[in-house]
């Protein structure tokens, strides 16, 4: 059982991503990172308490998160999957408004 359960959040987390990388905002962003010839990186994985998170962070060619003076890294998360104490999963859209407002204040730095 926890094969299938591990399979169907990989499932989830993908389609999630898929859905992300096809939207007009990562293409946008892809546009800019690639212009600057910088990276992203866009990846899921779990924190210490079972949570998923999609993460995304633009990278220099080095691979080195690239930072903003004083504003910190270019990168955010958002939670896709939230487990509680009593195993029950609650799925989320990437579309979550933090999330967005966060993608377009990195695009925005990229264009300064």
């Amino acid at each position: 059982m926890e094969n299938i359960l591990n399979n169907t959040l990989e499932f989830y987390c993908k389609s999630e991503i898929d859905d992300f990388v096809k939207s007009a905002l990562f293409l946008t962003l892809n546009e800019l990172v690639k212009v600057n010839g910088n990276n992203i990186e866009l990846y899921y994985g779990k924190d210490n308490k079972s949570n998923i998170y999609l993460s995304l962070n633009i990278c220099s060619k080095n691979e080195e998160l690239i930072e903003v003076c004083g504003e910190g890294g270019l990168t955010t998360a958002t939670m896709l999957v939230s487990v509680d104490k009593n195993k029950r999963y609650k799925f989320f859209s990437w579309k979550d408004k933090d999330f967005i407002e966060d993608v377009k204040w990195i695009i925005k730095q990229l264009t300064l």
